[in-house]
């Protein structure tokens, strides 16, 4: 099957300087879309991950990719959107940082990729798998479950009722109605639907026959329901079951890159051929941990979604709370930080919403985070009569990944800290 890789933020066809490049500018003049894949184009245009159009002269295809990396399998062919800011290798290591994946259980010798996007997921399904299988020798959590039924002897509670029937129609058990303690609670079932999307997407043999052997003894024994987002939060975590946490953060991770429409939206697995990440998110997170690992106590994340809502056709818009906030150590806010995943500077759009967060926080300066690339310029845009500077700031991944990585440094965080305040040219900040 044809393989067409384009980079985020990137449109073809255009020639290009690379040999990549150049082949799927070729292959692009011959392939189509099949009426099977309209319904799946639609989902990725929804989610804004890539859009394909007909030039209405030439009748060849155009595509344009946002700021999601991986795979769509379409009938006839295959699209791989790889990363703008770094290579593979690097993204990798960066949601291993965010993620808490483990890269040394899957070494890249392990087995052959169809293309370099096949690398990210097959290595976040292992990952996965690993924890798993963690779980198992630990000892899945067991929960108590009502059970009604008719049995030769008296259990639990007997079912009035229900026994006069059985009395009546000679029946010789008794109606009862009992605790029976069982693995088929919300955690586990959890498990086995993401085991099972992971079947679907991982292409690699082994992951594969690795997903057969841990369904096989519990299939029996628990429910296969499809998971919401609200059945993660009807989860309350204590000490009986505190180690699922991390692996249902892996889950809702995996279910998001692997669905392509809405977020949790039932009757898409049909979609699990695709495996998709968010990189705006990833981004965010990233930056988030380095200033949480340097300023421990002191960083808050954004928890609040919510934008201006019309009262008129309840339409939401853009957020108005700020990636990011660093306090000092008596809680008063230091810093507010606004990640954009994007190359080049802020758009007009961006100044509008920065300025209005330094407004609401009451504060004069406000940073916008990008990653670096060959183009980039640190500058900071004056907000007339308001008396705000927006500083435009960027980070280098591969750099940072460097620091974060190194078996050299003694004080990790202290060198985060360090890169950050050399980098975004922060003021120093009290420890």
């Amino acid at each position: 099957m044809s393989i067409i890789q384009i980079r985020e933020h990137q449109q073809l066809p255009h020639k290009g300087e690379t040999l990549e490049e150049r082949e799927s500018f070729e292959i692009l003049k011959n392939v189509k879309i099949d009426e099977k894949d309209e319904e799946l184009l639609e989902k990725l245009e929804k989610r804004k991950i890539l859009s394909i159009n007909e030039n209405p002269f030439t009748k060849k295809l155009i595509l344009k990719a946002h700021s999601s990396i991986g795979i769509a399998q379409f009938t006839n062919f295959t699209v791989e959107i790889g990363p703008k800011f770094a290579e593979i290798d690097q993204i990798v290591e960066l949601i291993e940082y965010v993620n808490d994946l483990d890269l040394e259980i899957f070494p890249e010798s392990e087995t052959e990729f169809q293309g370099k996007s096949d690398i990210l997921s097959e290595i976040i399904i292992a990952s996965f798998l690993n924890k798993v299988q963690v779980l198992f020798h630990q000892g899945m959590v067991k929960s108590y479950n009502i059970q009604k039924e008719n049995i030769p002897a008296l259990r639990g509670k007997l079912l009035l009722s229900q026994q006069l029937q059985n009395d009546f129609r000679g029946k010789l058990q008794f109606a009862c109605e009992y605790d029976e303690l069982e693995y088929n609670n919300l955690e586990n079932q959890i498990i086995l639907y993401c085991l099972k999307l992971c079947s679907n997407i991982t292409r690699n043999p082994s992951h594969k026959q690795q997903i057969n052997q841990l369904l096989q003894p519990i299939s029996d024994l628990i429910d296969d329901k499809q998971i919401t987002k609200d059945d993660f939060n009807k989860i309350n975590y204590n000490q009986m079951n505190h180690h699922y946490k991390k692996i249902h953060d892996d889950c809702k991770f995996i279910i998001d890159s692997i669905k392509i429409s809405d977020f949790f939206e039932e009757g898409s697995e049909k979609f699990t051929n695709s495996f998709f990440v968010n990189m705006d998110n990833i981004f965010e997170k990233f930056v988030f941990m380095l200033f949480d690992e340097s300023y421990p106590n002191r960083c808050e994340q954004k928890t609040s979604s919510e934008g201006f809502r019309s009262e008129i056709n309840k339409k939401e818009t853009r957020d108005i709370e700020p990636d990011i906030l660093i306090n000092d150590d008596d809680e008063k806010l230091q810093l507010i930080l606004d990640t954009k995943y994007k190359d080049d500077t802020i758009s007009r759009d961006d100044r509008y919403q920065l300025s209005m967060y330094a407004a609401i926080k009451q504060k004069n300066d406000v940073y916008a985070i990008l990653p670096e690339t060959t183009s980039s310029k640190i500058e900071d845009w004056k907000v007339k009569n308001m008396n705000i500077t927006i500083h435009v700031r960027y980070i280098n991944i591969d750099e940072a990944l460097k620091v974060i990585n190194s078996p050299e440094i003694e004080d990790r965080s202290k060198s985060i800290r360090n890169f950050l305040e050399d980098t975004i040219l922060f003021e120093k900040l009290s420890n």
